[in-house]
């Protein structure tokens, strides 16, 4: 995990209640993620690369509060996850024929 942290561009935190409450009181091994993360936060001052995602639901209960004011994505909405196919793969607009396949049920 922590070569993972610091070798990728991007580090996707896929957050739930729990989740968060794991990442805000520290408990586990998400509250080991939290510390790893949250060290490079203050290292960095950059948060770009870390993108919290939920499920649909209310952010407020699920995006730990380091990330409470920041970008975060509701990939229950078919244009979220497009766009964040589009920043992971560096791209302005996913083509259309991939459109077609992601968005497949």
């Amino acid at each position: 995990m922590e070569d993972a942290i610091y070798e990728n561009d991007y580090i996707l935190l896929f957050c739930s209640e729990l989740y968060k409450k794991k990442f805000d009181s520290r408990e586990g091994g998400v509250g080991y993620e939290a510390n790893l993360i949250t060290s490079i936060l203050l290292d960095n001052r950059s948060n770009k690369r870390f993108i919290p995602i939920i499920d649909g639901g209310d952010f407020s209960k699920q995006i730990p509060r380091v990330f409470s004011a920041k970008y975060a994505v509701d990939i229950s909405k078919g244009e979220n996850f497009l766009d964040l196919l589009a920043t992971l793969g560096n791209v302005k607009k996913i083509a259309p024929r991939l459109e077609s396949i992601l968005m497949r049920k």
